[in-house]
């Protein structure tokens, strides 16, 4: 992301963060805004960013985000998106990336679902690959 007009603040949480789908659907939800909060015992360690005009931010795949206007005005953000490798879409155990394939099965159309296992394949595939040739 490129930061055009206005700041930001982002905070960067990593795919391996413990009960990510806990966290996950507590800020999707915004269940802060109902006075709910999270568990304390939870060692989250976010990274913040401030983004001004004129910086860029890259996340990585699979981090979440979330990004709150740092002034209370209205920004402009160009957002560039980068495919991410086939190995990273083939590591099941992350809970992203099974909800990306659970996802797509839920919302695609049915020539997209009967794909999914065959680029599910290639990418588990691609991912013990990757791990047992430490390329990427």
């Amino acid at each position: 992301m490129s930061q055009v007009k206005g700041a930001k603040l982002v905070a960067l949480l990593p795919p391996d963060m413990p009960k990510a789908d806990y966290v996950t659907d507590f800020l999707e939800n915004e269940l802060y805004l109902e006075g709910k909060t999270l568990d304390k015992s939870l060692d989250l360690k976010p990274r913040l960013v401030t983004v001004e005009e004129g910086d860029a931010l890259y996340i990585p795949p699979h981090w979440f985000h979330c990004v709150v206007p740092k002034d209370g005005e209205v920004g402009f953000t160009f957002i560039t998106g980068f495919r991410s490798p086939w190995h990273i879409y083939g590591n099941f155990r992350s809970y992203f990336v099974r909800k990306l394939y659970k996802r797509v099965m839920r919302d695609s159309s049915f020539g997209i679902k009967l794909m999914v296992p065959v680029w599910g394949s290639f990418a588990a595939a691609s991912h013990y690959w990757s791990k047992l040739t430490g390329k990427k």
